[in-house]
């Protein structure tokens, strides 16, 4: 079946068109419902200050519907081709659906500080018991090239700032990603050393103690599940779309992941946290705030 092709003027309630958008609608998928679509970018139509000077209406609708129909620098037609696409070509659908995405990033901003600063407060107190205050310039460790990397940036970054009681503040100066890091497998070091085993070194001798409230973990299920929360905080920092992600089960997951290392710690984010809250209110994005 041929494609059928039309267009939406994405300003059509205010009459003020900047753009339009060519979509096509690409038949039917194999369970009979309709087929995605495919946004191409159209000529232009009239400028704004061309629709200004011929109808005295569209001063009136600027502020209330700019936000709604592109004309806003923060929601350009690209960065939102990913929501329109998911709407059907559904340009108003697509913005409030946004907003959600925006609220919904938002309301895990706590849930995942609590995870990030639980997991680094464990992994170095577990490795401080087990080599030393200065477990990071410990050979033993046998840390690879991208983790001293890190250490010596983090150092750099921070040095001439420390004080005679915080000798060792550079490493809350560390990512997230550094602190999973440390539960990966291990990467390559300098010369003909060979590859990083943190199985051997940092794992079962220490890190494996970071996780008290489950005795049966293995390092590699704690990397996977840690990693991919790692993804969601980096999508989350950088405005990008999750509303098509797991994020109930993201969600439980990072509870999961804190009943593991403290129960305490677990209960303050559910006490807390409005992610389930948010979550609901997917279909009632007109009147959420973020």
């Amino acid at each position: 079946m041929s494609g059928i092709t039309f267009i939406i003027r994405i300003q059509r309630e205010s009459g003020i068109t900047s753009r339009t958008m060519a979509i096509t609608r690409l038949g039917h998928n194999k369970t009979g419902g309709p087929g995605r679509v495919q946004l191409a970018e159209a000529a232009p139509g009239p400028t704004r200050s061309q629709l200004m000077s011929n109808n005295q209406n569209v001063k009136e609708n600027l502020s209330k519907n700019d936000i709604f129909f592109g004309s806003n620098p923060m929601l350009p037609i690209k960065r939102l081709s990913r929501y329109i696409n998911f709407c059907y070509g559904d340009y108003e659908k697509a913005v409030r659906l946004y907003r959600w995405n925006t609220a919904v990033g938002a309301s895990f901003y706590g849930p995942l500080q609590a995870l990030e600063i639980t997991l680094r407060e464990k992994i170095i107190s577990t490795l401080t018991a087990y080599y030393g205050d200065h477990w990071f310039d410990d050979p033993k460790l046998e840390l690879d090239n991208w983790t001293l990397k890190k250490l010596n940036e983090s150092r750099k970054r921070i040095h001439g700032k420390l004080t005679s009681t915080d000798k060792n503040a550079f490493l809350l100066n560390l990512s997230f990603g550094f602190w999973v890091k440390l539960l990966d497998a291990g990467s390559e070091r300098d010369g003909m050393l060979p590859k990083s085993d943190y199985e051997k070194t940092l794992w079962r001798p220490a890190l494996r103690k970071a996780f008290p409230f489950n005795d049966n973990l293995t390092r590699r299920e704690v990397y996977i599940l840690v990693n991919s929360l790692r993804r969601l905080r980096n999508h989350i920092a950088h405005h990008e779309p999750i509303f098509q992600r797991g994020l109930k089960s993201d969600y439980q997951t990072i509870l999961r992941i804190l009943r593991w290392m403290s129960p305490v710690a677990e209960q303050w984010v559910v006490e807390s946290s409005r992610v389930l809250e948010v979550l609901k209110l997917r279909h009632a994005t007109h009147t959420i705030k973020f």
